[in-house]
């Protein structure tokens, strides 16, 4: 597989990025009982790899630096990324934890939903012009709120809110600078993820 890896540096930090993302997913306490996948460090790093290869430098290392300070604040981003999904597939429990998560300023809410916006126009040209590439069972939209099967919008859009808002503002500029230029990252992703 090739990824747009140019330096020694950029390669550090992407190893650095997934190794500390499945250190938080593999410790994430469930409201069942433990995901099987969470005993897969293969797959769940390789499918990250292929996400943060989209991203430049720069939001890589705000990234990293989020994963840092999280660390040291003893939060686990990835528990909150699937905590914050639950205020659409399970809101009466949501309401019961929401308290814990960090506080959603209005900016950061406006920043998520103007990334949502892009990547779910990506989702949709891509079903709608190259659906061969599609690896995902997930359904772009929720028509329920269901833990389920958490849809593509949900799924993605509680991740955004486990970001900084440093990161979510150079993804921002960084998706509005691709899609002007007719690049459609989630199709980027997509091939990466096939071209094992």
């Amino acid at each position: 597989m090739k990824f747009d890896s140019t330096s020694k540096k950029r390669d550090e930090t992407l190893k650095k990025i997934v190794i500390s993302e499945w250190k938080f997913f593999t410790n994430v306490n469930n409201l069942g009982k433990r995901a099987f996948c969470q005993d897969d460090s293969f797959t769940f790093i390789y499918s990250r790899l292929c996400y943060w290869s989209i991203y430049n430098d720069i939001i890589l290392t705000s990234y990293l630096n989020d994963l840092i300070s999280a660390k040291k604040d003893n939060r686990n981003l990835i528990t909150e990324k699937y905590a914050y999904m639950m205020q659409y597939t399970n809101p009466k429990y949501f309401s019961k934890i929401k308290n814990n998560l960090p506080y959603i300023s209005k900016d950061k809410d406006i920043l998520v939903n103007s990334i949502m916006a892009i990547y779910l126009a990506w989702e949709e040209d891509i079903r709608k012009n190259n659906p061969e590439i599609l690896d995902n069972k997930r359904d772009l939209y929720n028509s329920t709120n269901s833990t389920a099967n958490t849809s593509i919008e949900y799924y993605f859009k509680g991740e955004l809110y486990s970001y900084s808002e440093t990161t979510l503002k150079l993804i921002s500029k960084y998706y509005i600078s691709a899609y002007q230029k007719g690049i459609n990252l989630v199709e980027k992703n997509l091939k990466f993820l096939k071209d094992k």
